[in-house]
C-alpha cells in the first residue's frame, strides 16, 4: 500500500495506470505475488484492481448496421457544410478588410455601424500613414522654401518616413501642384 501510494500519485481520486513489475521489484516481490496482493485489496475493498489482459478491452453494445439499413442524413451534412462554409468566407472577410476590423466583425453580427474604432490594426495603421503624411508634406514645404532642389537632394533630406513614401507625398504635392517642377529642380510655390 505504501509502496503505491510513494509511486503513483492520484490513486485516491482516479484510476492510475500501474506496472506491476516496477511495483514488485520495488517492494522485493515477484509479480504474482504482487498481483495477489492487489487482488487481495480489492477482496478487503481497499481499491479497486483492474489487471492486465490481453483480450479485448471493448465490446459494442449494439450490432453494427447493414449499409443498406444506414440512414445518412444529406440535407443536415449540407446545411452543416453550407454553414461551415459561410463562416469560413466571414473570416476572410475579417482578414481582407480595408476599413476596420470592428467594423467587420459588427457587421457579421448583424449589427450597423460605420464609425472606426481607432483602435485596431487598420485604424492604427490609417492614422499612422496620414500623420506621417501630414509630416511628410510639412517637411517638404520647409525644406523647399528653403531653396529648390533635385530630387535626389530633396529625398535624401528628408528625415520622416521611408523613401518610397516619401515619393509617394512628392507625387501626390505635384499632381495637386503644391510643388512645382521646373528644370529638374523642386520648389514650393509662393503666393
Amino acid at each position: 500500500m505504501k509502496a503505491i501510494l510513494r509511486l503513483y500519485g492520484g490513486v485516491f481520486d482516479y484510476f492510475v495506470p500501474i506496472n506491476e513489475f516496477e511495483l514488485a521489484r520495488k517492494v522485493g516481490k515477484s509479480v504474482d505475488e504482487v498481483i495477489h496482493m492487489l487482488k487481495m485489496m480489492q477482496q478487503y475493498e481497499m481499491g479497486t484492481y483492474l489487471g492486465k489482459t490481453d483480450k479485448p478491452q471493448l465490446q459494442f453494445l449494439q450490432a453494427r448496421v447493414d449499409y443498406k439499413n444506414l440512414y445518412i442524413d444529406m440535407q443536415f451534412i449540407a446545411a452543416r457544410k453550407a454553414f461551415k462554409q459561410e463562416q469560413v468566407k466571414a473570416i476572410y472577410h475579417y482578414l481582407d478588410t480595408k476599413d476596420c476590423r470592428s467594423i467587420a466583425l459588427q457587421q457579421y453580427f448583424g449589427e450597423d455601424t460605420k464609425e472606426p474604432c481607432g483602435v485596431c490594426d487598420l485604424c492604427v495603421t490609417r492614422d499612422f500613414r496620414k500623420n506621417e503624411h501630414k509630416k511628410i508634406v510639412k517637411e517638404i514645404q520647409q525644406v523647399l522654401l528653403s531653396r529648390a532642389m533635385t530630387l535626389h537632394e530633396l529625398i535624401d533630406t528628408l528625415t520622416v518616413g521611408k523613401e518610397d513614401r516619401r515619393l509617394e507625398v512628392l507625387r501626390e504635392l505635384l499632381d495637386t501642384e503644391q510643388v512645382l517642377l521646373k528644370d529638374n529642380l523642386y520648389s514650393w510655390p509662393v503666393f
